[in-house]
């Protein structure tokens, strides 16, 4: 059950990185064979088992069937989002909102779960694993979906969606604290998403630094050469303000792997706009112009190139002129 689940999140990875069309194709078969695995091993309810649970009562259930409830959320929300990569059509569009409202559900069901009485006598990290992977889930869920405009999610709350950033926040603080748990990592990563990213897409662009440096301290000792802990060290310190550490995390960041070079692309447009001499920029410019000709990012080679033009000096133009002329 977790061997399909590891295997369906590598592919997962992989195809949200390069947007290959194949890539994206393998990973939604392997997510639909992990989640029909998973399925498998789920208790089946019978009506007269749903009524007893709406009476506020659970069923006494195996520690395989509590973690097959909590990993069938997660594979369905692989699907759910690789759908939406798939195909932009409004089937698909409406497919994978169905999935994401299924892994909703399953995630609630997993907060009953964990607030039942069925935990007596269980081994505590049979608990422990299961409590922090239900943390992470709807914490996640809270914070995405409190986002959204008001209008917007009074209107999925009609359709059984809530989100409340306090309750998000807790819960992933909760994951957090559980360090050993095999869910704790990715939750700083979220959390560092968050705070270094996401504050100032749709947020107040206040992130909380102090939390961020007490996520990146354990990270950083265990995943010394990990490309997005460099990757997050890189934006914490420039937001700090600490611009010379940023350039010289980001570029750590693109040396210590090669494997996802899309994660490159990530990297150098962060230092787009933290350069601050024309010979990196020029550096920045040969890789962003040459990784578009090559179609490693054909969807926004066109992007790279407009940024590329309007971005660099004058006095550098004509050397990018001489270098390049295709592009002209």
């Amino acid at each position: 059950m977790y061997h399909a689940l590891g295997y369906s999140a590598i592919v997962f990875i992989k195809a949200t990185m390069t947007l290959d069309t194949q890539d994206v194709e393998r990973a939604m078969r392997v997510s639909k064979d992990a989640a029909a695995v998973i399925d498998a091993y789920r208790t089946k309810f019978s009506i007269s088992d749903s009524f007893y649970r709406l009476s506020g009562q659970m069923r006494a259930l195996t520690d395989q069937e509590l973690h097959a409830e909590l990993c069938y959320a997660e594979s369905l929300l692989f699907c759910s989002i690789l759908t939406f990569l798939h195909d932009e059509s409004l089937s698909s569009f409406v497919r994978g909102a169905l999935k994401i409202r299924a892994c909703y559900q399953s995630y609630r069901e997993c907060g009953r779960l964990l607030k039942s009485e069925i935990w007596g006598g269980r081994d505590w990290r049979i608990k422990a694993q299961f409590e922090s992977g239900t943390h992470l889930g709807v914490g996640t869920f809270n914070l995405l979906l409190s986002t959204l405009p008001t209008k917007i999610l009074r209107l999925l709350e009609v359709v059984g969606f809530s989100g409340d950033k306090d309750i998000g926040m807790f819960e992933l603080q909760e994951c957090t604290s559980m360090t050993g748990t095999l869910r704790a990592t990715l939750c700083s990563l979220v959390l560092l998403s968050w705070h270094l990213i996401a504050e100032f897409l749709v947020g107040a662009a206040n992130p909380d630094i102090d939390i961020c440096q007490k996520l990146l301290s354990p990270l950083n000792n265990s995943y010394p050469q990990g490309a997005i802990v460099l990757f997050f060290r890189a934006r914490l310190n420039i937001v700090m303000g600490k611009i010379d550490p940023g350039i010289y995390f980001f570029n750590k960041s693109i040396d210590v792997q090669d494997v996802y070079r899309q994660f490159h692309h990530i990297c150098f447009w962060e230092l787009l706009y933290v350069f601050p001499n024309t010979f990196v920029m020029a550096k920045w410019l040969f890789f962003v112009i040459n990784s578009a000709l090559s179609c490693e990012s054909i969807d926004f080679d066109n992007v790279y190139i407009f940024c590329d033009l309007v971005s660099i000096p004058r006095t550098a133009l004509q050397v990018v002129v001489d270098v390049f002329p295709i592009l002209f």
